[in-house]
Formats: C-alpha cells, sequence, structure tokens
C-alpha cells in the first residue's frame, strides 16, 4: 500500500498518471516452488491492502486536489487506477489456483498447450515469460539460440494477443550451478546457468569500453527489433478497427491477414524462421502497413490448404487497386 501511495502522490505531481500501466508482481513459480498456500495468502493481503489504500485515498481526496492543484476529474482517474492494480504470477492455468491469480504468466511453452485447449480463452490481460526454461525451439533469450527466437516474441505476443512479456533479470553477473558465484568479468566467461548460457543477463558492463554503466548484448537489440514490429501490428491493428467503424460501422480485424504472413515463422510456440523466411515475411508486413495507410483492408482470408488463398479486400471510395496488371475500383472489387 505504501508503493500505491507513493505512485499516486507522484501521478498527482507530476499530471502523468503512473498508477495507470502499474503491476505488482506475485509469488514467483508457485507451483514448481510448491507455494499454493502462499500464493493465498498473497492474494488476500493484496486485496485488502488494495481496498484499503483506495478507502484512504478516497478519504484524502480533497487534500490532495489543493496540495497538488489537480482536478477531481484527474484525481479520479488516478483513484481508479489505483483501484485496479492487479499482480501477475508466474504459473501456468491451474484451476485450484484461479481465485488466487490476477494475471496468468505461463512460461511461453506452458503457454501453447493452454491456448490450445483455451484455457485462457476468457482471460482479457494474459502474461507470459521465459527465463532457464524453456528451450529452444520454444523462444529463449539464451546465448545459444538464434536471434530469431528472441525477436519472435514481439511477433508471437501480437498475434496471441499477450499483454505482457516478464524476465527475471538483465544485468545478473553470476554463474549458478547450485549456488551464485558472483563474477565481474562477462566478457571472458559468457556462461551462466549450466546448459543456458545468457540466461538472466543481457547488458554487459561497460568499463572494458571506457563507458560508466551497461551496454546492450545483441540479443537485447534483437528484443527491441521484435517489439519494434510488435509496435507495427499494434498499429495496423488500430487502424482497421478505425477504418472499419468509420466506414461500415463495425471494426475489421488483421488478425488472420498476419497470421498468413507469419505462418512460415512458427508453429503454436515453436520458431521455425530462417533468416529467408523471416526476411519475406517482414516484408509483407511492411507491404500490409503501406496497404493500410492508404485505407485498404484485407477483410477476409480462406486458404484451402491446395494452394489456393482468397482475400476479401475493402477498398475505399474513390481509391482503385491494380491487381496483377487489372485496375479495380469499387464498382467492381469492393
Amino acid at each position: 500500500s505504501s508503493y500505491i501511495r507513493e505512485l499516486a502522490k507522484k501521478s498527482c505531481e507530476t499530471g502523468y498518471n503512473l498508477l495507470k500501466k502499474a503491476y505488482v508482481y506475485g509469488i514467483d513459480e508457485p507451483i514448481s516452488n510448491n507455494a499454493l498456500d502462499k500464493t493465498k495468502a498473497f492474494a488476500e493481503s493484496f486485496r485488502s491492502q488494495i481496498a484499503d489504500i483506495v478507502e484512504e485515498l478516497t478519504a484524502q481526496k480533497q487534500a490532495y486536489i489543493d496540495e497538488y492543484g489537480v482536478s477531481e476529474e484527474y484525481f479520479d482517474e488516478v483513484l481508479n487506477a489505483a483501484a485496479n492494480v492487479r499482480f501477475v504470477t508466474t504459473t501456468r492455468f491451474r484451476e485450484d489456483y484461479e481465485p488466487y491469480v490476477d494475471i496468468w504468466c505461463p512460461h511461453f511453452n506452458s503457454f501453447e498447450s493452454g491456448y490450445a485447449t483455451g484455457l485462457y480463452d476468457g482471460e482479457d490481460k494474459l502474461w507470459w515469460y521465459g527465463a532457464v526454461s524453456p528451450k529452444a525451439p520454444y523462444p529463449t533469450y539464451h546465448l545459444d539460440d538464434t536471434l530469431l527466437s528472441s525477436r519472435m516474441v514481439g511477433w508471437l505476443q501480437s498475434i496471441y494477443n499477450v499483454e505482457g512479456n516478464i524476465y527475471w533479470g538483465v544485468n545478473v553477473y553470476a554463474k549458478y550451478n547450485g549456488s551464485y558465484q558472483y563474477v565481474d568479468d562477462y566478457y571472458t566467461d559468457p556462461g551462466h546457468y549450466y546448459n543456458v548460457n545468457g540466461d538472466g543477463f543481457l547488458l554487459y558492463p561497460g568499463k572494458k569500453y571506457g563507458i560508466d554503466g551497461p551496454i546492450p548484448s545483441i540479443r537485447l537489440e534483437s528484443i527491441r527489433d521484435g517489439y519494434e514490429e510488435y509496435e507495427m501490428l499494434y498499429a495496423i491493428n488500430e487502424k482497421y478497427a478505425e477504418i472499419g467503424l468509420t466506414s461500415v460501422g463495425k471494426e475489421f480485424s488483421a488478425t488472420e491477414t498476419v497470421a498468413d504472413i507469419a505462418s512460415s515463422l512458427y508453429t503454436g510456440m515453436k520458431i521455425t524462421a530462417t533468416n529467408e523466411s523471416f526476411a519475406t515475411a517482414r516484408s509483407s508486413l511492411l507491404d500490409l502497413a503501406e496497404f493500410t495507410e492508404s485505407g485498404i483492408c484485407f477483410t477476409d482470408y480462406t486458404d484451402d490448404g491446395e494452394g489456393l488463398i482468397e482475400y476479401e479486400l475493402f477498398v475505399p471510395n474513390g481509391a482503385s487497386l491494380n491487381v496483377t496488371g487489372a485496375t479495380k475500383t469499387k464498382e467492381t472489387a469492393v
């Protein structure tokens, strides 16, 4: 509750609602750590403290408004955000945990089976994560895996509509073989956990290059590239919804088209991408972005499994589309 109180104060002081994206991390891996009782106790304590801090902030509403000069409407936004802070639990779905988990956060590989069996269909928020496990061909940030593996996390997060990705450490400069042995130089010996080199660190100490601070790994660059593509996918989906609502009164979705573009890159949560297939898919994604910016949407997609793929397109009034040399207008193909 003290964290929530301070974030509420800072939100009023700065005029930026920090609580809008605030989450709390719950009990770590409760299934593997046999910690169901701790998870239950944590959930009860968390929900009780949230209720208490909301009651406290409500009682002090006028004092906050007077001290920080914010409007009543803005304070109510901060208060509502505080009331809706939720906690993330690093575990796959399990029925006996359901009353005590706000947001499921399974491993990449356990998400695959849960998604396939519909366990997460009703969840409005969902996170996932990787750490020591899983290993390739599932996505990893390990040194021994390909850079396409870490880059594909951003794509898959968009395709599966997963809201958050948690990672346990970016600068744990230590060896682990039953216990931690901290080291100063990760350039001469980049190992970490046995059989999972690179786990727990995505940054390197900059001292070797005269930098007082961390420098990024190539893996971190790859992760960033993947999330830049996630942002592109997010923007395309937002634009599809906007075009549909403005033009015909219902939202269009790019989900099937994007899944088709990326179909050669993954199976379930297993990475199957090659440099060539990824380059082709990324080029198609850029083409799709250009179409979308022009107001053209792929509204339906079918594949007969025997080589015939059909798309249905929405083309805005006044626009024409050239398809294999033939110009299509709204009168002939919409």
